[in-house]
C-alpha cells in the first residue's frame, strides 16, 4: 500500500488525523469494492485496519462526545465516526 502524503497543512495533530483517516477511508472503500468482487473471497470483507500514533485521535474518534472545539472538523468527524461504528475501519495504537 502506498503512503499518503498530507496536501494541506492543519493547526493540531487531531485534525490532521482525522484529514488522514478521510483519505483512507476512500482506499478502504476501493479494497472493500475490489475484495467484493473476488469470488473466493470470504464475505462479508473484514475491517480495514488503521494504525494510528495519536491517542487523542483515536479517543475522539471513538467518542460520541462532540463540543464546540471540534466545529471544524465537523463533516470529517461524522464521516470517520460512521466507519468505526459500521465496522468499515478500525484502529490500531502503535
Amino acid at each position: 500500500m502506498e503512503i499518503l502524503q498530507q496536501t494541506c497543512i492543519v493547526r493540531s495533530m487531531m485534525k490532521s488525523k482525522f484529514i488522514s483517516f478521510d483519505k483512507v477511508r476512500e482506499e478502504a472503500k476501493w479494497i472493500q469494492n475490489f475484495l467484493k468482487n473476488i469470488s473466493c473471497w470470504p464475505k462479508p470483507v473484514s475491517a480495514i485496519c488503521v494504525h494510528c500514533n495519536d491517542q487523542s485521535a483515536i479517543r475522539r474518534a471513538y467518542s460520541n462526545m462532540y463540543n464546540s472545539k471540534s466545529r471544524h472538523i465537523y463533516r470529517i468527524y461524522n464521516i470517520v465516526k460512521y466507519l468505526f461504528l459500521n465496522g468499515i475501519l478500525f484502529i490500531d495504537y502503535v
